[in-house]
């Protein structure tokens, strides 16, 4: 039976040395590693860039690396030493096993030569190779009509050595099903069909007319992720709309036109924050310096400081303003001309 992900113990984050990680089990499922994806990584580890952990299973003397495989050369190369890791308990064959259906949600999209690669990897193995394809499928994250291309054109001549019974999972029961009669013509019927009969198709149980291939079909596309389906209409409607695209050039492009305003908008208001931001540096700094309580008393001694300069010079005034009137008395009674010290003009003379 498989080793269903769902039962593995859930690790915990954790920094390790790549130079403990062991990534020669054969556990990289992909078809080969792409250089130009890991100088992009490089890069941006190398400018700071943080990047999710990578997937290690430990067998309690090895690190055996399952997903990751893109990020852990790009440390090496970006000068790292040590890597996330979210670590798991299990063995080699538990790594290989998790690796067939990483990047399904995440990291670089794989290829179909990836995913068959993946394939293949379950379907060469001894154990793995008994499972249905629906099981593969589910492991692998690919559609079973993929996995059974793939095991009839990579086994053709070893169709007589096909087992007896195969390991088949449907929902949470499994069980081992009959498959002697695979690859077998079927015994030549007793009566040849009439012309009518031939010319109806199978009808299934609930009598819908539908044709047994109509039933693979509809059972496939239900079997098929949420996310995918949404994808393929989505799909589908953009082919819808590129049929009328000429039809919508002028509404697009005042569609851009509008976006093009909106954008210049928020510059000018990303602009006006910058600005506003720049005014609390000062205050910033005094915070990450001693928190609140260094910004308050900062701002205190600066308004004691205030306080301060306008009690010295409000009595620099009144001292101004003494000598100035004991300066005008004087000058009256020598019968000079009266001033107004407060606005300079001459009262009488």
């Amino acid at each position: 039976m498989p080793n269903a992900k769902a039962t593995l113990p859930i690790g915990k984050t954790t920094t390790i040395n790549i130079s403990e990680i062991r990534t020669d089990g054969g556990t990289q499922s992909r078809w080969q590693c792409n250089h130009d994806t890991v100088l992009e990584y490089a890069e941006a580890i190398a400018a700071g860039a943080t990047f999710p952990a990578v997937t290690v299973f430990h067998d309690g003397k090895h690190y055996w690396l399952a997903d990751g495989f893109h990020r852990v050369e790009a440390h090496q190369q970006a000068g790292k030493r040590k890597v996330g890791a979210l670590v798991l308990s299990g063995t080699c064959r538990d790594a290989i096993l998790y690796s067939v259906g990483a990047n399904h949600t995440h990291g670089l999209r794989r290829s179909n030569s990836d995913k068959g690669c993946a394939v293949l990897r379950l379907l060469n193995d001894e154990e793995w190779s008994k499972w249905s394809d629906r099981e593969i499928a589910r492991q692998c994250n690919v559609g079973h009509p993929f996995v059974a291309k793939i095991r009839a054109e990579h086994a053709p001549h070893h169709l007589e050595e096909i087992p007896d019974s195969r390991t088949v999972k449907r929902c949470e029961t499994t069980y081992q099903m009959n498959t002697r009669a695979i690859g077998k013509k079927p015994a030549a019927p007793a009566e040849v069909p009439s012309p009518a009969s031939i010319a109806q198709p199978p009808v299934d149980d609930a009598g819908s007319g539908l044709t047994e291939a109509d039933a693979i079909r509809a059972e496939i596309v239900a079997e098929k992720p949420q996310a995918i389906r949404d994808m393929e209409a989505a799909k589908a409607e953009a082919i819808d709309r590129r049929k009328t695209a000429p039809a919508d050039i002028d509404r697009l492009t005042d569609r851009i036109t509008e976006l093009e305003e909106q954008v210049s908008a928020l510059e000018t208001e990303n602009a006006e924050l910058k600005a506003e931001i720049a005014k609390y540096g000062e205050m910033r700094v005094q915070f990450e310096q001693g928190g609140f309580e260094k910004v308050l008393a900062d701002k205190d001694e600066e308004i004691r400081v205030l306080k301060t300069r306008v009690a010295r010079e409000s009595e620099d005034k009144d001292s101004w303003r003494r000598s100035a009137n004991a300066w005008k008395k004087k000058a009256e009674s020598l019968g000079t001309v009266s001033i107004d010290i407060n606005t300079g003009e001459i009262v009488d003379g």
